[in-house]
């Protein structure tokens, strides 16, 4: 045979072998192909029908049959396992209707038992469900208060750059000004010419950037202040930001800290102060050029010196510098106004000092927008203001067009109820309505504020020389010192915000329909953050009425008026109380203070106890009418006058003698040992430790003695 005719033979023997085997295993082979039926939700339903006995059964549809496929040979399965299956999950399907069944009734046996024990919860203790939707309720409003308060301090950081406001008034001709002023002093033709103050502390000249600036490096967005490219190319220094604590209002809480190397600068910066030395101030500042204190301090200095140009630049690097050493969170929380910051840490108040002198910087530009921005953000810092940003708020709201933002602060809850007392608020909300286009609700506000304060409107009619003033204003005083001092800081700011023709009508038209009921108000006092902000506003009408006691004692330039520094009773004394301690410990006086009008028993009875004074020594350095002008005891003039005498004319002359630029022999120097000289030798030493320790400048001890030592001798 032929391979062919094989292959086909083989070929029929395999098809009848298959044939065979389908028709041995037809019905195994009909289960195993029939397709499983898709389960009904309706099945479950058919016990409970057949149980209930209705006719009616629900119809199940038939299962579709699809096309069978060409069927492949396979082990044959195991028919008993398979019905063993069908039997339990029949068994389950049968469980499961059961309990289906019994669910409603358990359902609805719980539910009772539920609505039962509310019921007598309710009828046992109603008033504890009644306080418990209270709390809810006020906490909720709470919360919403907070939130409506963090919205209003929200800080729009593209409004904290003064260019961008001087852009929007003057043009671009602002930034080709900018252009021209930080590209004089380079060139070959400006080598030999002198470098001023502003010059020698740009990168050009700064010996740790070597000469580099800050040119290309800039760029990147700062949360504070944009960079310029004529500063120093150098690192902040060692300032740097972290996190507090999250508070429960959805707040965070931040600090400036500082590193080993920040706390050298720092002291070295301590020591440039103790030494009343400005140029030894502008060295330090040369090597330590992001240094936020020696920044503050050279730009006071510039400012005495007439270049404000240079103060404001000054003041915007320490601004730079702490925008780039913040938390990477702090842009943000900034922008929700829900950025904190603790005022009691020493490191934090640079910031405020900083931008409160922004402010002023600011407001000599013209740039009130900006300024009001910076005083919202020092407001959003620590919203208790410790400051008191709300006594000039008012003033850069007005002029600046924020009345509306102002007039959405005094109505937040949280700033009325301060705000109530202050007198310049009260006031220039009515002139805020007036700008906002609500007649009604300026003349309302306007003769509210007037019944309040009548004083303080006609110290207004006084500088507007409105004529003749209204009768209800008319020489009305301020009752005490304290409204004396809001009344002048008012008028000093407000004055020319009121000086329009349309203002003065609506003012002299409320004074004319004032009744003659005058409404109680409550007096403000003046806190550490009122003096702070009158000592920094430095206007001499208003820093007369602020009470002696605040300035008594050495106030620093970096740090002013700290908080927890002890503060005296202005009815107890006006000397400070430390001061005046030591020194009736070193004289060995009682406890009554020497104020000159006590009574003669008093006074004879304390001269027993004075130290023992020499007159031949009196009157040899002593002239006649000085000896007759000084003070009854000399420790009150060496505690006081004299030590203030004595701390002015060093903060302007130094201790280095050569640099003195006095006439004649007297200054406050020798004015100061030679009331020393009439107190007993053994006292000497002590006293002028103490002097120096008040000071805050052991390089005093040095002076003084030296010129101890020449009077002695002369």
């Amino acid at each position: 045979m032929s391979s062919r005719a094989l292959r086909k033979l083989q070929k029929q023997q395999e098809q009848e072998i298959a044939n065979a085997s389908l028709e041995e295993s037809d019905d195994d082979l009909h289960d195993f192909q029939k397709p499983q039926t898709k389960f009904n939700a309706f099945d479950l339903l058919e016990s409970q029908d057949v149980d209930d006995g209705s006719d009616s059964e629900p119809s199940i549809p038939e299962p579709v049959q699809t096309p069978e496929k060409p069927f492949t040979p396979s082990k044959p399965t195991d028919t008993k396992k398979r019905k063993k299956k069908k039997k339990r999950a029949k068994k389950d399907a049968g469980a499961t209707e059961s309990k289906a069944a019994a669910a409603p009734g358990a359902e609805e046996s719980e539910l009772d038992e539920i609505d039962r024990a509310l019921k007598a919860l309710s009828t046992k203790n109603p008033l504890q469900i009644a306080d418990g939707n209270l709390d809810s309720q006020g906490d909720a409003a709470d919360e919403r208060l907070s939130e409506e308060l963090d919205e209003l301090l929200a800080i729009d950081q593209r409004r904290l750059n003064a260019i961008n406001e001087m852009k929007r008034l003057f043009g671009n001709v602002v930034l080709e000004n900018t252009n021209e002023t930080t590209s004089t002093g380079t060139g070959r033709r400006n080598r030999n010419q002198p470098v001023d103050l502003g010059r020698a502390l740009t990168g050009r000249y700064n010996p740790v950037s070597r000469g580099q600036d800050l040119a290309g490096a800039a760029l990147r967005k700062n949360v504070l202040m944009q960079a310029k490219d004529e500063w120093p190319r150098a690192t902040s220094g060692g300032l740097g930001m972290e996190v507090v604590n999250k508070l429960s209002s959805d707040q965070t809480e931040y600090k400036l800290v500082h590193n080993t190397a920040y706390k050298d600068a720092q002291r070295q910066f301590e020591m440039c102060v103790e030494s009343m030395e400005p140029e030894r101030m502008i060295h330090h500042l040369q090597y330590h050029p992001y240094h936020i204190s020696s920044l503050l301090q050279v730009s006071e200095i510039a400012k005495h010196q007439g270049d404000h140009a240079v103060s404001g630049d000054l003041l915007e690097r320490a601004l730079f510098n702490i925008g780039r050493s913040v938390h990477s969170s702090f842009g943000n929380r900034l922008k929700q106004g829900k950025a904190r910051l603790d005022f009691n840490i020493a490191a934090n108040r640079e910031l405020w000092l900083a931008g409160w002198r922004y402010i002023k910087n600011l407001e000599m530009k013209g740039t009130l927008k900006t300024a009001y921005e910076w005083a919202k953000l020092l407001l959003c810092l620590d919203p208790d203001d410790p400051y008191s940003i709300s006594l000039i708020i008012d003033s850069l709201a007005i002029r600046g067009r924020e009345h509306d933002h102002f007039i959405q602060l005094c109505s937040h809850p949280f700033f009325s109820s301060r705000w109530e007392k202050f007198p310049n608020i009260q006031c220039s909300l009515a002139l805020a309505y007036f700008l906002q286009g609500k007649p009604a609700d300026c003349r309302s506000q306007l003769r509210k504020a007037m019944s309040r304060y009548p004083w303080v409107f006609c110290r207004l009619a006084q500088e507007l020389n409105i004529e003749p003033i209204p009768e209800r204003i008319w020489g009305v005083q301020a009752p005490n010192q304290t409204h004396e001092l809001f009344c002048e800081l008012y008028i000093a700011r407000a004055k020319d915000i009121w000086n329009t023709p349309e203002a003065i009508s609506v003012l002299v038209e409320v004074g004319d329909t004032l009744t003659a009921t005058k409404e109680d108000v409550e007096h403000p006092e003046i806190t550490l953050g009122v003096a702070r902000h009158v000592l920094l506003s430095d206007i001499p009408s208003v820093t007369t009425h602020l009470p002696r006691y605040f300035a008594a004692g050495r106030i620093s330039a970096s740090d002013p008026l700290p908080p927890g520094e002890p503060i005296i009773d202005p009815s107890l004394s006006t000397h400070p109380v430390r001061i005046f301690d030591a020194a009736r410990e070193i004289f060995g006086l009682n406890g009554q203070a020497a104020d000159g009008d006590l009574e003669s028993g008093q006074e004879d009875s304390e001269d027993e106890q004075l130290p023992h004074l020499h007159p031949a020594e009196s009157d040899d350095n002593m002239g006649e009418d000085q000896a007759d002008d000084s003070p009854s005891h000399p420790e009150e003039y060496l505690f006081n006058h004299g030590l203030r005498d004595l701390q002015d004319f060093l903060l302007v002359n130094g201790v280095d003698r050569g640099n003195w630029d006095v006439d004649g022999d007297s200054n406050p120097v020798t004015d100061w040992v030679r009331m020393l000289r009439r107190l007993d030798p053994d006292v000497w030493d002590s006293i002028i430790q103490d002097a120096a320790t008040e000071l805050n400048s052991p390089l005093i001890v040095d002076l003084l003695l030296e010129e101890l030592r020449m009077q002695a001798a002369g």
